[in-house]
């Protein structure tokens, strides 16, 4: 699917998802640890939020940082991926003098980005300069807390 098409179709699920949500037709079930989110499966924040994204003026100053603050956090990422992929612990990047800051930023259990996934698109939660920053910036997977919504009985 172009990127065009798959931003619609995630618009669509989106307005869907709301009308469910609205009567009270949704249920969620977290998944498992952390999921890896490819990009291509997110709605832009501009849909989901238009009030505050990327794209609103002082959104990238918010927690006192700027917008390339974000952008060097994008790249550090990049860093923490290269040693997951080689198959280092979570623990041990926990804990690793030269990893442990920029991944407790990304694998942050008390603050993580949180995904809602509907009928096959995502829509950011919490989170939102994170996982923006990865959709502006890479073709990344967002490591995210997914709570898979569900319709209680179909309409």
């Amino acid at each position: 699917m172009k990127t065009d098409d798959l931003v619609e179709f995630h618009a669509r699920n989106f307005e869907e998802y709301k009308k469910q949500l609205d009567i009270d037709n949704i249920k969620f079930k977290k998944l498992a640890g952390w999921q890896f989110v490819p990009v291509k499966d997110i709605l832009p924040i501009s849909y989901s939020r238009p009030d505050w994204n990327e794209n609103t003026p002082g959104f990238w100053e918010h927690h006192a940082k700027t917008h390339a603050d974000y952008v060097a956090l994008a790249e550090q990422y990049s860093f923490i991926v290269s040693y997951i992929i080689w198959g280092y612990p979570f623990r041990s990047l926990a804990q690793k003098r030269e990893t442990r800051q920029i991944f407790g930023l990304w694998f942050n259990k008390k603050d993580p980005v949180r995904i809602i996934q509907f009928k096959g698109s995502c829509f950011v939660s919490s989170g939102l300069h994170r996982a923006a920053v990865l959709m502006q910036y890479s073709s990344a997977m967002v490591p995210a807390i997914v709570h898979e919504a569900l319709m209680k009985k179909t309409v």
